[in-house]
């Protein structure tokens, strides 16, 4: 019975988990052009039975052979083979890395400090928008097991230094996050070399790392070895065209540099984990720069990876607002961990500034709970300069005189405010958060039903074949979106680029209008 008492408020997570991250699962149409290219590749590995080639529709894809291959495309072609050629195969690998990450934080939480701790974590980052919606467990891309693989190498870097084993499950973990997306491999290695430079703990282990990474790293290259072997001279050119969208700005981008990225990133994270992003910072000012030694070793490892992610993609050119996913997992440890100690230590000066924060930003920091959708379109990032309500009148920057004032007046009230008081403000916070973080992923499941113009075009398509209806062609989209449109109608239409606000245009393959309209950027009437 006690044990059951325990498990109780885990349990009690269970049927949130399944409504937020597998209920309706394939009622809503392609949302993203990568999950459609990524089912693509995989149903066509099934059709043809070459698990070696990444093709999508005809064409040799050797960006992503190298970038994003293989494993992620197997597990896809397994997920096709058992519950067919649909949008629950093309989501449920995303959907089954999302719980496991889940997961994942909460034992890890758990090691850290406490099941309490363990649960909040969990809670967290079940109800963080960004882990849900934007290329995550709700969309068939890359983004929850990448986050998934790095928590994994993360924790057993943590008990690698702390005890010295793990060492081989750390390496595997790591092949495998190399495996699924390479370039995030080079993360651990820049926050692990960064933990032996700066803390002792971790340099009197790196010896035996070296040796283990000498030995297994290399095992975990064959497929791109092969690869490289195959098509040396198409490697130069991927090569040649990550270089470039790693250090050279993207076309049409107003902004560019480590100031701009760094401002992009900021508002990604701010609307992406709210209202847990407003307390990121005082979850990590009292956690790092806390006197007590005890778990500050690990602490300060799990930041050192959270800062790899973050510096990695403010310097590298190409972004994306859910390029910092893998970070997500152990910011919710971060944030659970903090409010377990306040629980406990009552840590007066911190909750106080938390709750102050967290209050003016509920307040005055406008989400659009209400109208987002993230099936029907991507929903766009707070802009920077009116990310705030204007319910005092007047231009933003009066709602950010009202932000000082506010906590201002708490932290005067904080000289009145008893230790013991602290616990109970911080239950407060984080129901406030978390009932604001559930409302926000599930709010958003009320328009399961709905469809993209793509969507609703492909199964209007499939409507009419099935009854023997002809088909009126040319058929305009006015969607954008090159993956999206290819992966859903290239095995049925030639594909022409638009003009005049009509994105594509489909024809019947083989006909001659479609080559004049190549040239000409509309149809041949």
């Amino acid at each position: 019975m006690l044990a059951l008492r325990r498990r109780a408020a885990v349990l009690a997570l269970v049927p949130l988990a399944y409504l937020i991250l597998f209920h309706g699962l394939g009622r809503y149409g392609v949302v993203n052009g990568d999950e459609g290219f990524y089912h693509a590749v995989a149903a066509t590995m099934v059709e043809t039975g070459d698990f070696l080639r990444l093709e999508f529709h005809g064409e040799h894809r050797l960006y992503d052979t190298f970038m994003n291959a293989p494993l992620q495309y197997w597990g896809r072609a397994l997920a096709i083979s058992l519950l067919g050629d649909g949008r629950v195969a093309m989501r449920i690998q995303s959907a089954l890395f999302g719980l496991a990450s889940v997961m994942l934080s909460y034992a890890f939480a758990r090691r850290l400090a406490s099941r309490r701790a363990a649960f909040l974590v969990s809670a967290i980052q079940l109800t963080t928008f960004q882990f849900v919606y934007w290329h995550s467990a709700r969309t068939g891309e890359l983004e929850t097991a990448t986050a998934f693989f790095f928590t994994a190498v993360a924790w057993c870097f943590v008990r690698y230094v702390e005890t010295g084993r793990g060492l081989v499950l750390h390496h595997v973990c790591w092949l495998l996050l190399a495996n699924w997306k390479l370039p995030l491999a080079l993360l651990p290695l820049v926050a692990e070399t960064a933990a032996f430079a700066l803390l002792p703990a971790a340099r009197a282990r790196i010896g035996p790392w070296l040796r283990s990474a000498a030995l297994l790293l290399p095992l975990g290259f064959v497929w791109h070895a092969g690869q490289l072997v195959a098509h040396w001279d198409d490697f130069l050119s991927v090569a040649d065209r990550m270089l470039t969208q790693a250090f050279e700005p993207e076309a049409g981008a107003s902004r560019h540099g480590v100031a701009a990225n760094a401002r992009f990133y900021f508002f990604s994270v701010l609307y992406g984990a709210f209202p847990y992003s407003l307390l990121y910072p005082f979850a990590f000012g009292s956690l790092l720069w806390a006197r007590e030694e005890h778990g500050r070793v690990r602490l300060v490892v799990l930041g050192l990876f959270i800062a790899s992610v973050f510096a990695f993609f403010v310097v590298v050119e190409k972004h994306h607002r859910w390029y910092w996913t893998p970070a997500l997992p152990l910011l919710s440890i971060f944030v659970g961990v903090w409010l377990d100690r306040i629980a406990t230590r009552r840590l007066v000066p911190s909750v106080l500034g938390a709750f102050a924060l967290l209050a003016a930003g509920l307040a005055l920091i406008d989400v659009d709970l209400l109208q987002t959708n993230p099936f029907q379109s991507r929903t766009p990032l707070l802009p920077l300069a009116t990310p705030l309500r204007s319910w005092f009148g007047g231009p933003p920057g009066v709602a950010v005189l009202w932000i000082g004032l506010l906590a201002v007046a708490l932290c005067l009230a904080g000289r009145f405010l008893r230790p013991r008081a602290a616990p109970a403000l911080a239950a407060l916070i984080f129901v406030v958060a978390f009932g604001v973080g559930t409302l926000r992923v599930m709010l958003p499941l009320r328009h399961l039903d709905q469809r993209t113009e793509m969507a609703r075009l492909r199964e209007t398509i499939d409507t009419a074949r099935a009854e023997g209806r002809e088909l009126s062609l040319p058929i305009a989209i006015r969607e954008g979106g090159e993956l999206k449109v290819r992966s859903l109608f290239a095995r049925d239409f030639e594909i022409v680029p638009g003009s005049s606000g009509v994105s594509w245009w489909l024809f019947a393959p083989g006909d001659p209008r479609a080559a004049k309209s190549i040239r000409r950027g509309f149809p041949d009437d």
